[in-house]
C-alpha cells in the first residue's frame, strides 16, 4: 500500500487523473482526503459521492449547468463552477433556479454569468429580486395574479421579456393609469385583454 506523510493534507488533482488512477489511489492507506479540479458537470453527482473526495470545482459551460443543475444542487462538495465561456447566459425556470440547493449551486459560479429565467410568476418575483445577475424574466401565470401585481410588472422594466397567461381568455383587470404605465408590458401579453 502507499501511506501519505499527512493525511490532514488533501491530495489536489485533477478529474482525468482521479478518474485514470482509481488502482492506484485506493492503494492509499488511512482516512485522507483529495479534492478534484476540472469535473465535468454531468459527472458531479458522481464525484459528490465517491469515496475520499473533501471537495471538488466544476469545469463546463451554461448549458451544462443547466442540464445537471439537480446534480450540481445536490452536491454539498461542491467547491466552485468555472464556465468555459466567462459571462455565459443560464436559461433557467423559476422553479429549477428557485429549487433548494439549485440557486446555491448557481451562485458558486466563479467567472461571471447572468440569468435567463422563465416561467416565473408573479410570487416568485419577490425572491427573484433578491437574486443577483438576473438579466431578464419571462412570466407564465393568471390574470387575477397579474392583475393583482401589475404594477411590479411595470417596475421590471427591460427585465420583463414576455408574459403567458394561463388562461388567455381571461381578461386582467386594470386602472386606466396602469393601462398607461404598462403599454410595454401589455405589448409582451401575446392574446391578453384587460378591463378598465
Amino acid at each position: 500500500g502507499i501511506t501519505l506523510e499527512d493525511v490532514n493534507t488533501p491530495l489536489n488533482i485533477t478529474e482525468t487523473q482521479r478518474a485514470a488512477d482509481t488502482t492506484t489511489l485506493g492503494m492509499i492507506a488511512g482516512d485522507w482526503v483529495m479534492n478534484v479540479t476540472g469535473v465535468a458537470a454531468e459527472n458531479a453527482a458522481t464525484v459528490n459521492a465517491a469515496a475520499h473526495v473533501a471537495n471538488f470545482s466544476v469545469a463546463t459551460n451554461a448549458a451544462g449547468v443547466a442540464n445537471n443543475l439537480v446534480a450540481l444542487g445536490g452536491s454539498p462538495k461542491l467547491l466552485s463552477i468555472t464556465l468555459d465561456n466567462p459571462g455565459s447566459l443560464l436559461s433557467l425556470t423559476a422553479a429549477s433556479l428557485l429549487t433548494t440547493g439549485n440557486l446555491a449551486a448557481v451562485q458558486k459560479i466563479d467567472n461571471g454569468y447572468s440569468l435567463a429565467v422563465s416561467a416565473a410568476t408573479v410570487a416568485n418575483l419577490t425572491d427573484l429580486a433578491e437574486i443577483d445577475n438576473v438579466a431578464s424574466i419571462g412570466i407564465a401565470d393568471s390574470s387575477a395574479n397579474l392583475s393583482d401585481k401589475f404594477d411590479d410588472l411595470i417596475d421590471l422594466g427591460a427585465q420583463l421579456m414576455e408574459v403567458s397567461l394561463t388562461a388567455p381568455s381571461v381578461p386582467l383587470a386594470l386602472t386606466y393609469e396602469q393601462v398607461v404605465a404598462g403599454a410595454d408590458v401589455l405589448a409582451k401579453i401575446p392574446g391578453g385583454s384587460y378591463m378598465v
